[in-house]
């Protein structure tokens, strides 16, 4: 009777976590206008057989000669293009007949189910009846849901990956080995960092000979294809197979400390970390100089990962096999060094956005390791409780800095 209970209430607050996922990633799609529209665009574009969005952004933002939008586009050769991952535009190409509003939050919607799926899937299979903890707890405690508050073609690229790397550790390691690999490439499409997620099918490959040949096939064919597109569709655009763009883009000139796309140094490395993994929110202060309410403020950078999902830091007491999750962790590493020496810090956000890459990895060994060591259920119940207070408190500062956090908007 007690478990009935349980799993009754579970229900209820899953339920209420969706709605409230869903509130206000349509909140934020509804007030952020024509500002976010790069895969709608990109959709467009493929859909009359061309690459740039040019005729897109003139029609939209109407810019008088001369003017360069600024809104994180790529400019070669006097054409306006995506930077970003095809993938994403592709999947969207169905809902190009409905308005931007409705396309955006149909792929959010969708991308956000499957991830409460996959990741349902993922908890229920290492702590089945035992576990305590609401399933999307960990989802909502986490940089992901930044993707939804704040929705723009970084966030829905960061939600996709983050989706699509879920259900790839699910069904790779829970059900079926080879079609799984076929999600690496996705994910690839969409942000080629994840393309580290290969290590976890490679290290198999090497340690049990027995499935050596079809996983090697799967994977040759899987990169084969994923190459190619990825390839073609940068040298269609840029000249060349490995240009992306990147180098390209144009931000306003207030962000471009978040940008810094051409700087490559130790200090830049060193900054990015320390927001990705450690920038702590900022005291609330009056002209008097105390705290006033609601006593603490964002940046515009957000908040470290300490912050937003402290849960995880449970995992370094786990009595774990350390020799099982080496090449987990070192997918992991490979794809934040990746982040923190070539991305920006990205800002607009309230954890680390670009952490969405490597997060669907950090969850997966999470639940492996609590599920060897139950004796820490509770504790990791009531932690998850905290983050999920600590993340529903720091939307609220958000909300209510939105100023703060988009100057150049009007």
């Amino acid at each position: 009777m007690f478990q009935k209970s349980l799993t009754i209430s579970n229900q209820l607050k899953t339920a209420t976590l969706v709605f409230f996922l869903l509130f206000v990633a349509i909140f934020r799609l509804q007030t952020t206008s024509s500002f976010l529209c790069h895969y709608y665009f990109l959709s467009q574009s493929l859909a009359q057989g061309k690459l740039d969005v040019t005729e897109q952004i003139n029609n939209c933002f109407n810019p008088p000669p001369g003017k360069i939008i600024s809104n994180d586009f790529a400019i070669f050769k006097g054409q306006y293009f995506i930077y970003l991952g095809i993938l994403p535009a592709i999947i969207g190409l169905p809902l190009i007949f409905f308005n931007q509003a409705i396309y955006e939050i149909a792929l959010v919607t969708f991308f956000l189910g499957l991830s409460i799926i996959s990741l349902s899937k993922i908890i229920n299979h290492f702590l089945k009846n035992k576990q305590l903890i609401i399933p999307l707890a960990v989802f909502i405690a986490s940089p992901a849901l930044t993707n939804l508050a704040f929705v723009g073609p970084w966030y829905l690229a960061g939600l996709i990956t983050f989706s699509l790397g879920l259900l790839f550790l699910w069904l790779y390691q829970i059900k079926n080995k080879n079609w799984a690999i076929v999600l690496i490439g996705a994910m690839f499409l969409t942000i080629p960092t994840t393309i580290f997620y290969a290590l976890i099918p490679l290290a198999d490959i090497f340690l049990k000979p027995k499935e050596k040949n079809q996983k090697f096939i799967f994977l040759i064919l899987t990169f084969g294809i994923a190459l190619l597109i990825f390839g073609s569709y940068n040298y269609f655009r840029f000249g060349h197979p490995l240009e992306t763009g990147y180098k390209y883009a144009t931000v306003p000139p207030e962000r471009f400390m978040d940008f810094r796309k051409n700087e490559k140094s130790i200090t830049i490395f060193l900054s990015n970390a320390f927001y990705y993994l450690i920038n702590p929110p900022r005291v609330h202060m009056n002209q008097a100089l105390r705290a006033t309410f609601p006593f603490f403020e964002l940046h515009r950078y957000g908040v470290g990962l300490l912050f937003s999902m402290p849960w995880f830091l449970l995992y370094f007491i786990f009595q774990r096999q350390k020799r099982k999750d080496w090449v987990y962790l070192t997918s992991t590493f490979l794809i934040a060094i990746t982040i923190f020496y070539f991305s920006g810090g990205g800002s607009r956000q309230i954890g680390p956005r670009h952490a969405t890459d490597f997060l669907p990895i950090l969850i997966y060994i999470y639940f492996k390791e609590l599920s060897k060591n139950k004796r820490y259920l509770p504790l990791a119940n009531k932690i998850f409780n905290f983050s999920l207070f600590l993340n529903i408190y720091f939307y609220f500062l958000a909300i209510t800095g939105f100023l703060k956090m988009y100057p150049e908007l009007p």
